[in-house]
Protein backbone atom coordinates (compact mmCIF):
# COMPACT_ATOMS: atom_id res chain seq x y z
CA UNK A 1 0.00 0.00 0.00
CA UNK A 2 1.24 3.15 -1.15
CA UNK A 3 1.32 6.66 0.56
CA UNK A 4 1.44 10.16 -0.35
CA UNK A 5 4.75 10.82 0.71
CA UNK A 6 6.47 10.07 4.14
CA UNK A 7 4.91 8.83 7.14
CA UNK A 8 5.59 8.30 10.83
CA UNK A 9 6.36 5.17 12.23
CA UNK A 10 3.87 3.60 14.07
CA UNK A 11 5.82 3.33 17.27
CA UNK A 12 6.41 7.17 16.79
CA UNK A 13 2.49 7.84 16.70
CA UNK A 14 1.62 5.43 19.69
CA UNK A 15 4.40 6.55 21.96
CA UNK A 16 1.74 9.57 22.57
CA UNK A 17 0.28 6.53 24.95
CA UNK A 18 3.13 5.52 27.08
CA UNK A 19 3.33 9.63 27.81
CA UNK A 20 -0.31 9.53 28.44
CA UNK A 21 0.36 6.53 31.37
CA UNK A 22 3.03 7.58 32.62
CA UNK A 23 1.57 11.22 33.48
CA UNK A 24 -1.63 11.04 33.32
CA UNK A 25 -3.74 7.77 33.94
CA UNK A 26 -3.15 6.26 35.77
CA UNK A 27 -0.14 8.40 36.57
CA UNK A 28 3.23 8.26 37.37
CA UNK A 29 5.01 4.34 39.00
CA UNK A 30 2.49 2.52 35.99
CA UNK A 31 4.27 0.08 34.02
CA UNK A 32 3.24 -1.15 30.75
CA UNK A 33 2.40 -5.05 30.56
CA UNK A 34 1.10 -5.68 27.64
CA UNK A 35 0.17 -3.19 24.27
CA UNK A 36 -1.88 -4.15 21.41
CA UNK A 37 -2.37 -1.50 18.49
CA UNK A 38 -4.09 -1.54 15.24
CA UNK A 39 -2.52 0.85 13.10
CA UNK A 40 -5.56 2.63 10.36
CA UNK A 41 -4.57 5.75 8.94
CA UNK A 42 -1.02 7.36 7.85
CA UNK A 43 0.36 9.97 10.23
CA UNK A 44 2.53 12.81 7.95
CA UNK A 45 5.07 15.08 9.66
CA UNK A 46 3.90 18.34 11.12
CA UNK A 47 0.07 16.29 11.70
CA UNK A 48 -1.34 16.76 15.10
CA UNK A 49 -2.38 13.82 17.14
CA UNK A 50 -3.96 13.02 20.27
CA UNK A 51 -4.56 9.92 22.61
CA UNK A 52 -7.50 9.03 24.27
CA UNK A 53 -7.48 6.21 27.48
CA UNK A 54 -10.45 4.74 28.80
CA UNK A 55 -10.45 2.02 31.58
CA UNK A 56 -12.15 -0.59 31.02
CA UNK A 57 -11.51 -3.65 33.67
CA UNK A 58 -9.66 -3.34 37.17
CA UNK A 59 -8.63 -6.82 38.48
CA UNK A 60 -9.97 -7.15 42.30
CA UNK A 61 -7.00 -9.73 42.93
CA UNK A 62 -3.84 -7.46 41.64
CA UNK A 63 -3.15 -3.82 41.06
CA UNK A 64 -3.80 -4.57 37.05
CA UNK A 65 -5.94 -2.47 34.52
CA UNK A 66 -6.51 -2.56 31.35
CA UNK A 67 -7.47 0.46 29.11
CA UNK A 68 -8.57 1.03 25.73
CA UNK A 69 -6.64 3.20 23.47
CA UNK A 70 -7.38 5.94 20.84
CA UNK A 71 -5.22 7.94 18.65
CA UNK A 72 -6.71 10.80 16.49
CA UNK A 73 -5.52 13.35 13.81
CA UNK A 74 -5.98 16.80 14.25
CA UNK A 75 -9.00 16.29 12.00
CA UNK A 76 -10.62 13.67 14.36
CA UNK A 77 -9.62 10.87 11.73
CA UNK A 78 -9.01 7.63 13.90
CA UNK A 79 -5.72 7.13 13.36
CA UNK A 80 -5.05 3.60 15.55
CA UNK A 81 -6.95 2.17 18.31
CA UNK A 82 -6.27 -0.81 20.48
CA UNK A 83 -5.67 -1.90 24.25
CA UNK A 84 -3.24 -1.66 26.92
CA UNK A 85 -2.67 -3.40 30.41
CA UNK A 86 -0.83 -1.73 32.95
CA UNK A 87 0.43 -2.84 36.58
CA UNK A 88 0.16 -0.16 39.10
CA UNK A 89 3.74 -0.42 40.88
CA UNK A 90 3.55 -0.92 45.37
CA UNK A 91 -0.31 0.03 45.79
CA UNK A 92 -1.72 0.70 49.60
CA UNK A 93 -4.80 -1.88 49.49
CA UNK A 94 -6.46 -3.07 46.41
CA UNK A 95 -9.02 -0.12 46.68
CA UNK A 96 -5.64 1.97 45.50
CA UNK A 97 -5.85 0.23 42.18
CA UNK A 98 -8.31 2.06 40.79
CA UNK A 99 -6.84 5.20 38.84
CA UNK A 100 -7.62 8.59 39.88
CA UNK A 101 -8.92 11.02 36.91
CA UNK A 102 -6.22 14.11 36.46
CA UNK A 103 -7.94 17.31 36.21
CA UNK A 104 -7.27 17.74 32.23
CA UNK A 105 -8.49 14.11 31.74
CA UNK A 106 -12.14 14.34 31.42
CA UNK A 107 -11.92 17.39 29.63
CA UNK A 108 -9.28 15.85 27.15
CA UNK A 109 -12.39 12.97 26.77
CA UNK A 110 -14.99 15.74 25.69
CA UNK A 111 -12.58 17.59 23.54
CA UNK A 112 -12.06 14.26 21.60
CA UNK A 113 -15.38 13.62 21.11
CA UNK A 114 -15.98 16.93 19.58
CA UNK A 115 -12.92 16.48 17.31
CA UNK A 116 -14.20 13.32 16.04
CA UNK A 117 -17.75 14.73 15.09
CA UNK A 118 -16.33 18.80 14.04
CA UNK A 119 -12.57 18.46 13.25
CA UNK A 120 -10.23 20.88 14.58
CA UNK A 121 -10.75 21.47 18.28
CA UNK A 122 -7.85 23.45 20.34
CA UNK A 123 -7.27 21.70 24.04
CA UNK A 124 -7.92 23.39 27.26
CA UNK A 125 -3.96 24.59 28.68
CA UNK A 126 -2.34 21.21 29.65
CA UNK A 127 -0.65 23.94 32.37
CA UNK A 128 -3.74 25.50 33.33
CA UNK A 129 -6.22 24.62 36.29
CA UNK A 130 -8.21 22.00 34.04
CA UNK A 131 -11.03 20.77 36.25
CA UNK A 132 -9.88 22.92 39.08
CA UNK A 133 -10.55 25.86 37.58
CA UNK A 134 -12.38 28.91 39.48
CA UNK A 135 -13.18 30.95 36.33
CA UNK A 136 -14.07 29.91 33.32
CA UNK A 137 -13.59 32.64 30.69
CA UNK A 138 -16.09 31.92 27.33
CA UNK A 139 -15.43 32.73 24.16
CA UNK A 140 -16.74 32.73 20.42
CA UNK A 141 -14.23 30.61 18.36
CA UNK A 142 -10.90 29.53 17.95
CA UNK A 143 -8.87 32.39 16.58
CA UNK A 144 -8.37 31.82 12.52
CA UNK A 145 -5.06 34.72 12.96
CA UNK A 146 -1.50 33.57 12.75
CA UNK A 147 -1.10 32.70 16.43
CA UNK A 148 -4.47 31.84 17.16
CA UNK A 149 -6.02 29.10 19.06
CA UNK A 150 -7.02 27.79 15.13
CA UNK A 151 -3.41 27.62 14.88
CA UNK A 152 -2.02 26.16 18.19
CA UNK A 153 -4.65 24.23 18.73
CA UNK A 154 -4.72 25.22 22.34
CA UNK A 155 -6.70 27.67 24.66
CA UNK A 156 -4.27 30.47 26.36
CA UNK A 157 -3.49 33.78 25.71
CA UNK A 158 -0.32 33.56 27.49
CA UNK A 159 0.67 30.38 24.33
CA UNK A 160 -1.12 32.48 21.90
CA UNK A 161 -0.27 35.66 20.05
CA UNK A 162 -2.52 36.82 18.01
CA UNK A 163 -4.13 40.28 18.92
CA UNK A 164 -6.75 38.55 20.85
CA UNK A 165 -4.65 36.67 22.62
CA UNK A 166 -2.34 40.04 23.70
CA UNK A 167 -5.25 42.16 24.54
CA UNK A 168 -6.78 39.34 26.73
CA UNK A 169 -3.55 38.68 28.90
CA UNK A 170 -2.87 42.57 29.41
CA UNK A 171 -6.59 42.56 31.06
CA UNK A 172 -6.31 39.38 32.92
CA UNK A 173 -3.29 41.42 34.40
CA UNK A 174 -4.81 44.66 34.83
CA UNK A 175 -7.26 42.78 36.50
CA UNK A 176 -5.26 40.85 38.77
CA UNK A 177 -7.52 38.11 37.49
CA UNK A 178 -4.46 35.38 37.83
CA UNK A 179 -4.69 33.27 34.73
CA UNK A 180 -3.66 29.98 36.46
CA UNK A 181 -6.70 29.55 38.04
CA UNK A 182 -8.98 30.43 34.85
CA UNK A 183 -9.75 27.61 32.24
CA UNK A 184 -10.83 28.75 28.78
CA UNK A 185 -13.90 27.49 26.13
CA UNK A 186 -15.09 28.73 23.24
CA UNK A 187 -18.98 29.25 22.64
CA UNK A 188 -18.26 27.37 19.33
CA UNK A 189 -15.43 24.89 20.13
CA UNK A 190 -14.62 23.55 16.58
CA UNK A 191 -13.20 26.17 13.80
CA UNK A 192 -15.57 27.76 11.42
CA UNK A 193 -13.09 28.73 8.70
CA UNK A 194 -13.06 32.00 7.33
CA UNK A 195 -14.52 34.73 9.11
CA UNK A 196 -18.24 34.21 9.50
CA UNK A 197 -20.90 34.23 12.13
CA UNK A 198 -22.23 30.82 13.32
CA UNK A 199 -25.54 29.37 12.30
CA UNK A 200 -28.50 29.48 14.83
CA UNK A 201 -27.90 25.37 14.74
CA UNK A 202 -24.02 25.71 15.08
CA UNK A 203 -25.63 27.60 18.31
CA UNK A 204 -27.61 25.10 19.91
CA UNK A 205 -24.12 22.56 18.88
CA UNK A 206 -22.15 24.56 21.28
CA UNK A 207 -24.50 25.10 24.25
CA UNK A 208 -24.90 21.33 24.78
CA UNK A 209 -20.99 20.79 24.40
CA UNK A 210 -20.94 24.18 26.76
CA UNK A 211 -23.10 22.90 29.61
CA UNK A 212 -21.21 19.80 29.27
CA UNK A 213 -17.75 21.50 29.95
CA UNK A 214 -18.98 23.46 32.77
CA UNK A 215 -20.42 20.33 34.56
CA UNK A 216 -16.67 18.98 34.69
CA UNK A 217 -15.15 22.37 36.45
CA UNK A 218 -16.98 21.90 39.79
CA UNK A 219 -15.22 24.48 41.95
CA UNK A 220 -15.79 27.69 39.29
CA UNK A 221 -16.76 30.32 40.83
CA UNK A 222 -17.59 33.10 37.62
CA UNK A 223 -18.35 32.48 34.18
CA UNK A 224 -17.22 35.29 32.27
CA UNK A 225 -19.11 35.38 28.74
CA UNK A 226 -17.12 37.74 26.22
CA UNK A 227 -18.95 38.42 23.05
CA UNK A 228 -22.65 38.51 21.99
CA UNK A 229 -22.36 35.04 20.82
CA UNK A 230 -20.55 33.59 23.97
CA UNK A 231 -23.65 35.54 26.06
CA UNK A 232 -26.28 34.28 24.05
CA UNK A 233 -24.65 31.21 24.16
CA UNK A 234 -24.13 31.15 28.22
CA UNK A 235 -28.04 31.92 28.30
CA UNK A 236 -29.03 29.46 26.51
CA UNK A 237 -26.91 26.92 28.28
CA UNK A 238 -28.40 28.53 31.44
CA UNK A 239 -25.44 29.84 33.25
CA UNK A 240 -25.26 32.92 35.10
CA UNK A 241 -22.46 34.89 33.61
CA UNK A 242 -20.52 38.43 33.57
CA UNK A 243 -20.81 39.66 30.49
CA UNK A 244 -18.36 41.57 28.49
CA UNK A 245 -16.94 42.52 25.45
CA UNK A 246 -15.20 40.21 23.41
CA UNK A 247 -11.37 41.21 23.27
CA UNK A 248 -11.43 40.68 19.68
CA UNK A 249 -9.11 43.95 18.36
CA UNK A 250 -12.08 44.60 16.39
CA UNK A 251 -14.30 44.90 19.34
CA UNK A 252 -11.63 47.02 21.93
CA UNK A 253 -8.52 48.34 22.35
CA UNK A 254 -6.32 50.06 24.95
CA UNK A 255 -7.18 53.26 26.98
CA UNK A 256 -6.14 56.38 24.83
CA UNK A 257 -6.35 59.96 25.79
CA UNK A 258 -9.05 60.42 23.17
CA UNK A 259 -11.53 58.23 25.15
CA UNK A 260 -12.64 55.90 21.78
CA UNK A 261 -15.30 53.99 22.06
CA UNK A 262 -13.37 50.81 21.78
CA UNK A 263 -11.47 52.04 24.94
CA UNK A 264 -14.64 52.49 26.81
CA UNK A 265 -15.27 48.54 26.06
CA UNK A 266 -11.89 47.76 27.04
CA UNK A 267 -12.81 49.51 30.42
CA UNK A 268 -15.57 47.61 31.07
CA UNK A 269 -13.90 44.25 29.74
CA UNK A 270 -11.38 45.09 32.79
CA UNK A 271 -14.01 45.70 35.14
CA UNK A 272 -16.07 42.15 34.96
CA UNK A 273 -12.51 40.76 35.36
CA UNK A 274 -12.19 42.32 38.31
CA UNK A 275 -15.31 40.79 39.29
CA UNK A 276 -14.70 37.27 38.18
CA UNK A 277 -11.25 37.95 40.42
CA UNK A 278 -13.01 38.75 43.45
CA UNK A 279 -15.18 35.90 43.01
CA UNK A 280 -12.25 33.88 42.26
CA UNK A 281 -10.89 34.10 45.77
CA UNK A 282 -14.06 34.24 47.69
Amino acid sequence: MGFDGRIAHGMLTSAILSTLIGEDLPGRGAIFLQQRVRYLEPVYPGQTIAGDLEVRKVRADKPVITLTARITREDGTLVAEGEVVVLLRAPRSVADTAPSLDKHRAIRVLVAEIRRAKGSVPETDPDGPGADAKVVIVMLTPGPAPGGAQRTLVLSPTKNSDQTALNLRQLLKDARLDERVCVFWNAIPWSLGPRREPTEDEVLEGVDYLRRFLELIPEQRAVVAMGLVAQRACRQAGVTAIEVWSPSPLAISPPTGRGSTKSRRWIEVREGLKRAAALAIT
